[in-house]
C-alpha cells in the first residue's frame, strides 16, 4: 500500500490545518525536559514514504511493546503536506 493510500484510509477529511489552529506549533523553542531513555530521530530531507512505512512497521513489530509514546512531524518526499504521528 502506498503512503498516499494509507493516509487516505487512516485520516478523515479535515479542512483546518494544525498551523491554522496553532501558528507556533512548529516553533523551534520549547521548554521541557526528557529523561535519559528518550530518543530522537531527525532527517535532513523528506522521507521516502515506502521506505518509512516499511521501517516503522518493522520497528513497531520488533519493539512496540517497549514504546510508551511516539510522536513526530514527518515530511514525505513529493508531498507538500506534513504528517503528525
Amino acid at each position: 500500500m502506498t503512503f498516499a493510500r494509507a493516509r487516505a484510509a487512516a485520516m478523515p477529511s479535515v479542512s483546518t490545518t494544525v498551523i491554522e489552529i496553532e501558528p507556533r506549533f512548529l516553533a523551534e523553542e520549547h521548554d521541557h525536559e526528557h529523561d535519559k531513555e528518550i530518543g530522537c530521530l531527525t532527517a535532513d530531507r523528506p522521507l521516502d514514504p515506502d521506505r518509512f512505512i516499511a521501517w516503522i512497521s518493522k520497528f513497531t513489530q520488533e519493539i512496540g511493546t517497549d514504546i510508551l509514546r511516539m510522536k513526530g512531524i514527518i515530511a514525505m518526499k513529493d508531498d507538500d503536506q506534513r504528517f503528525v504521528i
